[in-house]
């Protein structure tokens, strides 16, 4: 039985992939490196998100990529995907816990959530450095949280990663920053374009 569900930020409950490509094309265009177009993006973006940005710029440092990816989207306002606020509202109502677990900077993250009008419905808004398989597992425990009774939801193929590494379910939405060829091959307990999904798993 679910009673728990985790979720990540970008892409999942947010609508930020094109900012998000456009923010590491900023990266790129502060690095003098060509840019990809958006379909390249989304498959060749791999979490932790450093191994995507290394291969096209090797030299580039965490602390540069924060700078400059961050300077880009501080002031930038993306709307939350469709359906987000009315599910989580019934999800909260049905006794469900919920959480966020995001790479986002906290900064960012805050800002973030706090301009979308949902931090209440979460009992943590959690920033990880960049690795979930390492911070998913720890924010279980702190939590309470037992991996069987609960959900991870995410738009990518390391999320799904991160929940089977947890021993959670994993729900993977394809509206965000991965190709769907990539998500499919990570072989999500669930895949959907829309988050209304979760009300029919946890029924």
């Amino acid at each position: 039985m679910i009673k728990n569900i985790i979720f990540d930020w970008s892409g999942t409950l947010l609508n930020e992939s094109e900012i998000g490509y456009e923010a590491t094309m900023y990266v790129f265009d502060k690095c003098n490196t060509p840019r990809i177009s958006f379909e390249e993006y989304k498959d060749e973006f791999v979490q932790p998100f450093m191994k995507f940005f290394n291969k096209f710029i090797p030299w580039l440092t965490i602390e540069e990529e924060t700078k400059y990816f961050n300077d880009y989207r501080r002031f930038k306002k993306p709307e939350l995907h469709a359906n987000v606020k009315s599910t989580l509202e019934k999800l909260k109502n049905k006794g469900i816990k919920l959480a966020i677990l995001s790479v986002n900077t906290d900064e960012i993250l805050n800002i973030q959530v706090d301009y979308t009008g949902i931090r209440d419905f979460f009992l943590a808004v959690r920033s990880c450095e960049e690795d979930k398989l390492e911070a998913l597992p720890p924010l279980l425990k702190e939590l309470g949280f037992l991996p069987d009774e609960t959900i991870f939801v995410g738009d990518t193929d390391h999320d799904v990663e991160a929940a089977k590494h947890a021993g959670t379910t994993s729900l993977a939405l394809s509206w965000g920053t991965r190709s769907i060829k990539a998500i499919k091959a990570s072989n999500p307990d669930f895949l959907s374009d829309n988050i209304l999904t979760l009300l029919d798993i946890i029924d």
